[in-house]
């Protein structure tokens, strides 16, 4: 993991206060933050206590673009806090969804960075006609700045084999087949009943695939099925560490897996989400198996 424009872009600065603004999600999004407290922990930046004292608020990273609370989110800080600087930490950006394009264009606060995850990520940043003041970074997702962290390795103490893991999302980021509100037209009602058939059998056939895996791997552990990453934090974390195979469609139950040194199965969503963060920051020491649908 050698690119990393963030924590240059961190290091620049470090009498800067930075506000790190809370935003929804999930224990995924939970890693997330935990990863941005270690690093700026270890490159000693200062906190500001509230928005309006900081010297730049900073959104921690995630996947904006594809859920609308996260844009509300953005919007809600130029709203109050317009005097302040506006960044955006290691995300996803995805073009066709939601117009996050067109709303850091005409951001009435100063926005001074924004940073992809992925190669891919950061070609959409680069095509996208943001303005030349915002500059566009490069980073690994701040999650695996957690490798290095006491927190890991008293996590990786207290790592068993107990089960097989299955957690794979239900939502509009799930699987290829569903990719449902943008390609089905028709009546909304029948849309609505054919969107939940989809997601039913997609997830079959998800967990029918995770069954072959298992057997091809000599393994008859029982296999425990749930969205991991909607549950606590240290739930999310717990059921990770207890796991002797993980198989996931979710990025960071993948991230905390591969740290725990665990077996990582990964799956397809609706786009390159987790090739694509694999490709860039996991090709040198993550060990993992792609499975195809």
């Amino acid at each position: 993991m050698e690119i990393d424009d963030y924590v240059t872009f961190l290091r620049e600065d470090l009498t800067r206060k930075i506000y790190l603004k809370p935003y929804l999600g999930n224990s995924g999004d939970g890693l997330i933050w935990m990863g941005n407290e270690f690093l700026f922990q270890e490159l000693g930046i200062s906190r500001a206590r509230l928005p309006q004292e900081a010297d730049l608020i900073l959104w921690p990273g995630g996947n904006p673009t594809m859920w609308q609370g996260n844009l509300d989110g953005w919007q809600e800080c130029w709203k109050r806090w317009p005097q302040v600087p506006f960044g955006i930490g290691p995300a996803t950006f995805q073009t066709g969804c939601l117009p996050w394009a067109t709303l850091l264009k005409e951001s009435p606060t100063a926005v001074h960075a924004a940073f992809a995850r992925d190669r891919e990520s950061h070609s959409v940043l680069q095509n996208a006609g943001l303005p030349k003041t915002i500059y566009l970074g490069l980073a690994h997702d701040p999650a695996f700045h957690l490798r290095g962290s006491d927190w890991l390795a008293t996590q990786r103490q207290a790592s068993t084999s107990d089960f097989v893991l299955a957690s794979f999302r239900s939502d509009h980021e799930g699987v290829s087949e569903a990719k449902w509100n943008q390609r089905m037209g028709g009546v909304p009602g029948i849309q609505w009943i054919q969107n939940r058939l989809n997601r039913k059998r997609a997830h079959e056939r998800l967990l029918a695939r995770v069954e072959s895996v298992k057997n091809r791997c000599g393994n008859d552990d029982q296999i425990i099925v749930e969205d991991v990453s909607s549950h606590s934090f240290d739930l999310f974390v717990e059921r990770v560490r207890h796991a002797r195979q993980v198989h996931t469609d979710r990025l960071h139950c993948m991230i905390l897996a591969l740290m725990l040194d665990k077996k990582v199965f990964a799956y397809q969503t609706s786009y390159r989400k987790l090739e694509a963060v694999s490709e860039f920051s996991l090709s040198q020491w993550g060990r993992i198996e792609f499975v195809n649908e």
